[in-house]
């Protein structure tokens, strides 16, 4: 089975790196670099901040028991499913450590899903906002999987932990 899914993650990728342009790839990196490290790290303390502005404290709690759940779960998979980076597609993206699961696309989905959840009101108004972190997550993951940092099934198992963990 693992045989089959690097085959099709490899086949995703080489597909992905065919339509590579330097104008795309320069549109994929600041989309990298925007949900990877200063600005997931500003989303993140901004939901902090804002949830204690409001007096969400039970709101709150949940988050910040959700993120540390997360980083306990994912350092378990990490270590335990350590998977090279994708094979047979040059990568062209920086990155670091295994990318099983992936680590950026998991933080970036719980902060959103967090502020979801502790700052918007329940309703419509909610429901657009997760249809639209929903957009955000799917073009962040493209642009990883663009890159070739990523295989697809490490985007969706990130994706699948940062929505699941906080939901449940």
């Amino acid at each position: 089975s693992l045989r089959l899914d690097n085959r099709f993650s490899t086949s995703v990728l080489r597909q992905l790196a065919g339509i590579r342009t330097p104008w795309l790839t320069d549109v994929a990196n600041g989309i990298k670099v925007a949900g990877s490290s200063w600005g997931v790290t500003v989303l993140g303390l901004a939901t902090v901040a804002l949830t204690m502005v409001f007096r969400r404290w039970r709101h709150l709690l949940v988050f910040v028991c959700s993120l540390f759940f997360l980083e306990v779960v994912a350092q378990w998979i990490y270590f335990g499913l350590s998977r090279p980076r994708p094979y047979g597609v040059q990568i062209i993206g920086s990155w670091g450590g295994y990318p099983a699961p992936s680590a950026p696309v998991a933080v970036l989905t719980i902060f959103l899903v967090g502020i979801a959840y502790c700052l918007i009101v329940p309703g419509r108004p909610r429901t657009y906002a997760k249809l639209g972190f929903t957009v955000l997550i799917a073009v962040f993951s493209l642009a990883r999987l663009y890159l070739a940092v990523d295989h697809p099934g490490d985007v969706l198992f990130g994706a699948a932990l940062g929505v699941a963990i906080p939901v449940a």
